[in-house]
């Protein structure tokens, strides 16, 4: 689903963690996690309620595999563009 241009960029970029923090399964509070943002504060971002830094917005970013553009686009990055150098994540829980 392709964004409206009119749309702010704190939204846009809140969407799009959003929509890829879900695509993956995971938790505001796994995400929290993984990236050192407070779940409060991906909340913040999810919903554009306040400024933020841009930081912060760039750990989780990071933590979700998400470049920049793609965000901006709207679009969910193929998984072949989302695997780069980067190892995944163990969220596992030790039992």
């Amino acid at each position: 689903m392709d964004m409206p241009e009119n749309e702010s960029l704190a939204r846009r970029l809140g969407r799009a963690i959003r929509k890829e923090r879900l695509a993956q399964g995971l938790r505001q509070t796994d995400l929290s996690l993984v990236s050192g943002v407070a779940a409060p504060t991906i909340s913040d971002i999810e919903n554009a309620a306040r400024d933020t830094r841009l930081s912060s917005v760039q750990r989780l970013m990071d933590a979700l595999l998400l470049d920049p553009e793609t965000a901006l686009s709207g679009k969910r990055p193929e998984k072949a563009e989302r695997s780069r150098d980067v190892e995944p994540y163990d969220l596992s829980v030790p039992r």
